[in-house]
């Protein structure tokens, strides 16, 4: 039949609890301490996120009241122009359709009309 052997029994809960105590020091301790530390670290990587992003978004609201504040200013500035003038500011055609040209000459170029003035000298002057 069927006997509960009272040494076994005592044997096998001394070793499933021996088991556990092993377990918890050299397993289950360490995982949680490591995840502990990687939460801490993800968690700490976000708050860093969080704050670059306050910051990125504190530097554009700085650029945009930047560019209104230089807006009104030039805005000011042509209305104190209109009313120097006693006429409104236009670009005339000719300033919006062509630049000032300057006289853009290659050093090639420079030396060819500088020889063309000097055979003209001399045949003019008739040499030196």
């Amino acid at each position: 039949m069927l006997s509960i052997n009272l040494s076994e029994l005592v044997l096998t809960i001394i070793s499933f609890f021996l088991l556990l105590f092993l377990l918890n020091k050299f397993l289950y301790t360490p995982v949680l301490k490591f995840m502990r530390e990687r939460q801490a670290r993800i968690d700490a990587g976000l708050e860093k996120e969080r704050a670059a992003n306050a910051e990125a978004a504190e530097n554009e609201k700085r650029i945009e009241d930047a560019k209104t504040q230089r807006r009104e200013e030039a805005k000011a500035i042509l209305a104190k122009q209109r009313t120097d003038d006693g006429r409104p500011w236009q670009r005339t055609p000719r300033q919006s359709s062509t630049r000032k040209r300057t006289n853009l000459q290659t050093p090639l170029q420079k030396g060819s009309s500088a020889n063309e003035r000097e055979s003209e000298k001399q045949q003019k002057g008739g040499g030196d």
